[in-house]
């Protein structure tokens, strides 16, 4: 208890030591009272079974503690408790499963039993009389001493706290939306055109990085891939999510609330309400839990639909895929093959790349990757994640997946538009998954892409204009819910166009730009990855590409990478002089390089060279 406290809150105090010692002496006591009447009653398995579960109730909490702080390196955090809250029994398995290490694992497990042993061999052993009265006399005053310094229990209550303020929100957010529907809390909300169909699939868990698509190596994405090349996708570049959590993402991008107003999600009005106020049908067809005892907002959001479709029918308890993915296409077909002269819009929510991810495809005809990974080809991701090939396989599923879907919309007549986003990413290079107590940026890399009819782009030519213009401009998923009001073209006060990527009005400067629910900067120095996509722009807008060379490419996978950028040369092993070295990653490259080119006197001169910092 007393490591436990350390590790999570730091700093102890002679009297929280005091508190501790009082309540393990307080439970001896009971435990002796309890073994001593039940051995005199010569009821000793009932008396082993109960000294059990006490000894179990008295170390559970800290055990928990313990082990959370020593594998991650990190206290347990109010994130990481909302996400138990919001997740289910048979995910949490597979996340531990996954996650924690065997030596904590142990730790667990045999603490516990190695208290019932020890109680086990107590069975049958008539208890030393004991003075009665001084034990109760003992128990009294510890227990009424105890319970006036409950409240400097930081172990349990923090548990208790955060559990308290997760149903505290869940119920407001129940309660805000009741009342607004039935028109206690009134807004407005139009839209004036007739008959158009939109689509908004949510992905899970999915790093673009590891999307051919978005130029990785392994061809993940065929089919999407395809469409760009035909012209019918707009690829966003510099997508990434608020979050890394699913349900924390979601009550931002499916809310007015985002990380820059500073609104409560539990207060703030959601998509699904604005459409149904424009008297816009709302479907919503979900591979993932939604009812339960894990009850969340997104399921709170999902209830709200017109219709409702769920497929995983395991009422909360597991993740276990009933369906694959696929299972959600014939219902979108079905759904558009009815003809409707009012505006539709069908949200699906898919299971997509979330761990485990060999459940997530089926094996027999998705199994593409199966081969032992090699170090020349992905580095140090091959030595320490055998993962990887599972996850880059629920990828190329997904892409047939997300293609299929947009196959039926393309077949609709009229204006209509598709919407691809996910949650948030996995670092799946470092095996890291996406926990926000042990956060990289990684778990930010998400994709987003549009598609569009010939008829919107006609009926709404500066809007998709803009939406061209913007592709490469930074964008966080948490301004989906404005997005999705400006593609969608509804009228209403609930409102904001900066936060529109449709807009002209739209701004997000990437010194404001945020992530973790405003905790981080995106553009902090640390975030290698945007800083080379902010350098490369500017190698290639000043055309010195072939005046930079990157050196020590020492694998296939970063050679890759660095042809996709526009390199016409590289250096595979370190020959660099180390006095010219610049990480192309680094915040300082630009100001670095200038100071280099201006020793250079003849423009075809290459003496300027940077170390790679690709993924692989």
């Amino acid at each position: 208890m007393i490591v436990a406290e350390y590790l999570n809150f730091g700093q102890l105090t002679f009297e929280l030591i005091l508190n501790y010692t009082f309540l393990v002496l307080l439970w001896t006591l009971l435990m002796l009272g309890t073994y001593q009447l039940l051995s005199r009653l010569k009821r000793f398995k009932i008396a082993s079974i109960l000294l059990f579960l006490l000894c179990l109730l008295l170390v559970t909490v800290p055990l928990l503690f313990l082990l959370y702080s020593l594998n991650f390196d990190h206290p347990l955090s109010q994130e990481a408790l909302y996400a138990v809250f919001q997740s289910n029994s048979n995910e949490s398995v597979e996340y531990i499963e996954k996650f924690i290490r065997f030596p904590y694992l142990l730790l667990f497990f045999a603490t516990p039993l190695f208290m019932g042993f020890l109680i086990h061999k107590q069975e049958r052993v008539i208890a030393s009389k004991i003075n009665t009265p001084l034990m109760v006399v003992m128990t009294f005053i510890l227990s009424i001493t105890l319970c006036q310094q409950i409240s400097n229990f930081r172990l349990p209550n923090f548990i208790l706290e955060h559990f308290d303020k997760y149903n505290e929100e869940l119920a407001l957010f129940h309660e805000v939306q009741a009342k607004r529907a039935t028109g206690e809390l009134s807004f407005q909300a139009t839209k004036e055109s007739k008959g158009e169909t939109h689509i908004v699939v949510i992905g899970e868990s999915l790093n673009k990085n590891h999307m051919g698509i978005y130029g990785y190596l392994r061809d993940t994405t065929p089919h999407l891939s395809k469409m760009l090349k035909e012209h019918k996708l707009l690829l966003f570049t510099n997508t990434y999510s608020n979050h890394t959590h699913t349900v924390p993402v979601l009550s931002f991008a499916l809310t007015e609330a985002n990380q820059y107003n500073h609104k409560n999600y539990y207060e703030s009005l959601s998509i699904v309400e604005i459409l149904k106020k424009a008297k816009v049908e709302t479907y919503w067809l979900t591979n993932q839990n939604i009812y339960g005892e894990w009850d969340n907002m997104v399921s709170v959001l999902a209830s709200g639909a017109d219709k409702l479709m769920a497929l995983n029918h395991t009422i909360g308890c597991s993740v276990q895929t009933q369906q694959y993915d696929e299972a959600l296409i014939e219902p979108l077909e079905a759904i558009l093959s009815q003809p409707s002269s009012k505006n539709r819009v069908v949200f699906i929510h898919l299971m997509g790349s979330h761990s485990v991810y060999g459940s997530r495809y089926p094996e027999d005809k998705f199994s593409i990757f199966t081969k032992d990974l090699n170090e020349t080809l992905f580095g140090k991701s091959a030595l320490i994640n055998q993962e990887l090939n599972r996850y880059d396989n629920t990828i190329v599923y997904n892409d047939y997946v997300v293609s299929s879907l947009l196959k039926a919309i393309e077949k609709q007549k009229g204006v209509a538009s598709f919407t691809y986003i996910s949650d948030h990413a996995d670092d799946i290079n470092r095996d890291l998954g996406h926990s926000k107590d042990r956060f990289t940026y990684e778990m930010t890399q998400i994709p987003f892409l549009l598609w569009f009819s010939d008829e919107y782009i006609k009926k709404y030519p500066k809007k998709y204009g803009r939406l061209l213009q913007n592709r490469d401009r930074l964008f966080s998923n948490d301004m989906l819910y404005d997005t999705l009001i400006g593609l969608f073209e509804i009228e209403t006060k609930k409102y904001n166009q900066q936060y529109d990527l449709s807009s002209k009005a739209y701004n997000l400067k990437p010194k404001d730009a945020l992530v973790l629910h405003g905790k981080r900067h995106y553009t902090e120095a640390t975030n290698h990855g945007y800083w080379q996509k902010v350098n490369l722009a500017y190698l290639r807008e000043h055309k010195l590409l072939d005046r930079v060379i990157p050196c020590n490419i020492a694998t296939i996978g970063t050679r890759h990478q660095v042809v996709e950028s526009g390199f016409s040369k590289f250096l595979k092993e370190q020959k660099c002089k180390k006095s010219k070295i610049l990480s192309l990653g680094d915040i300082d490259f630009i100001e670095k390089l200038s100071k280099e080119l201006k020793i250079i006197k003849r423009e075809d001169e290459v003496l300027v060279y940077y170390e790679s910092d690709f993924n692989l």
